[in-house]
């Protein structure tokens, strides 16, 4: 019935579809499925779109398809271990104000 519950379900299911598939992939299938269900539940479309690409940026970082990851472990000629075990602290960072960005809308949505 919470709005927010269903907001940190959808937040869970894309940070997992994030680990696995590629952005315009996730933003292509999940968009038609989950954009009437946030219209039900009167969630501003532009936090949502916000929601949506702050997941899939973080899918970009976590393993085991993080294509940042790989890009920066060729770049800085380090394994994919070493730079994924340096990370972890900007990916707790990144969730964290991915749920700042999900439970306090009024941070993203003041300029609109």
């Amino acid at each position: 019935d919470s709005k927010f519950v269903l907001l940190l379900i959808i937040n869970f299911i894309l940070l997992v579809a994030g680990c696995f598939m590629e952005t315009g992939s996730i933003i292509l299938i999940a968009t038609p499925l989950l954009l009437p269900i946030m219209q039900f539940l009167n969630v501003d479309l532009v936090h949502f779109g916000i929601i949506m690409t702050v997941n899939t940026a973080i899918g970009l970082v976590t393993p085991p398809f993080g294509v940042c990851l790989f890009t920066t472990a060729n770049v800085s000629k380090l394994s994919v271990q070493a730079v994924s075990g340096k990370v972890w602290w900007f990916l707790l960072a990144m969730v964290i104000a991915l749920m700042i960005i999900t439970f306090l809308p009024q941070v993203i949505l003041f300029l609109v």
